[in-house]
């Protein structure tokens, strides 16, 4: 499994530096600052190709949905974007050499921007970084490993979990 590290740092540092609104419109300014193509865009996502040195050039992009009550505003807003910065997953490779590809990803991320804040060593392995108007993650998937990019208030939702209203205390009015 081939990851291309040099498409990876050019994404974080652009990331960093994007003036996010986090309307649907980003998802075209993201990609044109990347020279990547919109395949297809509604309400709630976009498709995307990148120009990225892997198998696994088509990037996903999604925007809020009735999933997220909390996030809902009048508008969609983009929750996140699954961008693949690795060939697809060979059946045959172990866990260390997934690792191993992760552990370089994310040597030359830290690089670019310093110590990962948030490392879940699990089986379902992420590394992420808190920046001023986003959330970064690598991730370890059944297919490869992606570099996540999230909405600073969908990740917020999504680290604490939904609420759930029915186990609060009803009160009187």
């Amino acid at each position: 499994m081939h990851a291309d590290t040099d498409g990876a740092v050019r994404i974080a540092r652009l990331v960093d530096d994007f003036d996010w609104t986090w309307n649907l419109g980003d998802f075209a300014r993201f990609a044109s600052s990347l020279n990547w193509r919109i395949e297809s865009q509604n309400d709630h996502g976009a498709q995307i190709t990148t120009n990225l040195q892997v198998n696994r050039q088509r990037c996903e992009g999604y925007a809020s949905t009735h999933e997220f009550p909390v996030y809902i505003g009048p508008t969609p807003d983009i929750t996140y974007i699954s961008v693949p910065v690795t060939d697809a997953a060979e059946p045959d490779m172990s866990e260390a050499d997934v690792e191993g590809i992760l552990s370089r990803l994310s040597a030359q991320l830290t690089g670019v921007l310093g110590e990962p804040a948030v490392h879940y060593p699990d089986s379902n392995m992420r590394i992420g970084w808190y920046m001023y108007n986003a959330a970064l993650f690598l991730a370890v998937s059944e297919t490869g490993i992606d570099l996540e990019i999230l909405n600073p208030q969908f990740y917020l939702w999504w680290s604490e979990g939904p609420i759930d209203f029915a186990d609060e205390d009803d009160e009187d009015i």
